[in-house]
């Protein structure tokens, strides 16, 4: 997923006028971030429902991971929808956190890769 992420440009952006109206340049970036990231989401949310507990993991652990890496290697839309990686991942780990055994995102996971976001585990 971080390659797809670092693979989009400017050209990806859609932004201007419409026959709706006008689409701002943040809402089309977060836009094209998110046809990239939801496969991931809807391949996460059913691993949860099938209570595939350790699939669920890495599949969470694989999402935030391309979110942080894209994030702090800097792509080019990230300067129209900056927060666009930290609120995907934290929804991913809630996707995660939906399942029937309680517990908190790994600690050791999140020190080592994604040391700046240290919020997932809390």
């Amino acid at each position: 997923m971080s390659l797809a992420l670092q693979a989009l440009d400017l050209d990806d952006l859609d932004a201007g006028p419409r026959p709706g109206g006008y689409v701002e340049p943040s809402e089309a970036a977060w836009n094209v971030i998110e046809k990239v990231v939801t496969p991931y989401f809807h391949d996460l949310e059913r691993r949860v429902k099938l209570r595939h507990e350790n699939e669920a993991l890495e599949v969470c652990k694989g999402v935030v991971l391309g979110l942080y890496r894209a994030k702090h290697r800097g792509f080019e839309l990230l300067e129209y929808a900056e927060d666009s990686p930290s609120e995907l991942a934290s929804h991913a780990v809630e996707i995660w956190r939906r399942r029937p055994r309680h517990c908190t995102f790994p600690r050791n996971f999140v020190e080592k890769y994604t040391p700046n976001w240290a919020w997932l585990v809390r």
